[in-house]
């Protein structure tokens, strides 16, 4: 059960965090601040999968992860400061002139932290096949209160996150999140001239 909702969660993160990586990306193309407009709802629900899957791999099987910190440091501070680099580009970017630097910095924290995570993967990889314990395993044995979340409250929570997922994607599907609109200065730029 441990390892079916971790991968449920992990695919989860992996998704939606992947598919605003992209379309940060993205956001270099011609037309990347419509990108980057059209993101936000994906944005916020990419941030609490992976803070979900964070925070249930700690409570479920934090001692099995213990054991990998030595191995991740490194890959997972790297992939933090791209993930904070992202962010402070997609948040100051629309405040501040929503133009080619802002779009580059997001797109390079975007990939930077891409790569962070792959490494943070790789790193996991590398050391369960040195002999590090994977988390679920007997060694590292969860507390009964864990136990007790993992069989009765967590697959709750999950089903009822990622349905109110979906309701809230569909229900933003296409609206302008304005604390995240890339494209109000061109839109105010192309009315002024117009007029």
């Amino acid at each position: 059960m441990t390892i079916a909702l971790l991968a449920a969660l992990a695919a989860g993160s992996v998704v939606v965090e992947g598919c605003v990586i992209a379309r940060c990306l993205a956001g270099l193309a011609p037309g990347g601040a419509r990108h980057l407009t059209a993101l936000g709802a994906g944005f916020l629900a990419g941030e609490l999968w992976t803070i979900g899957l964070l925070g249930a791999a700690h409570g479920l099987v934090g001692p099995g992860l213990h054991a990998l910190v030595p191995w991740i440091t490194v890959p997972a501070t790297v992939a933090l400061v791209g993930w904070v680099v992202r962010d402070a580009g997609l948040w100051l970017g629309p405040r501040f002139g929503p133009g080619a630097g802002w779009r580059l910095l997001v797109a390079a924290g975007a990939a930077v932290q891409g790569c962070g995570t792959a490494l943070v993967a790789s790193a996991v990889a590398l050391a369960w096949a040195s002999g590090a314990p994977p988390p679920w395993s007997p060694e590292a044995a969860s507390s009964p209160l864990a136990t007790a979340v993992l069989h009765a409250v967590l697959p709750v929570a999950l089903a009822l996150g990622v349905a109110l997922q979906l309701v809230w994607l569909l229900a933003l599907r296409g609206a302008r999140i304005p604390m995240l609109d890339w494209t109000h200065r061109e839109r105010a730029s192309a009315q002024r001239t117009t007029s």
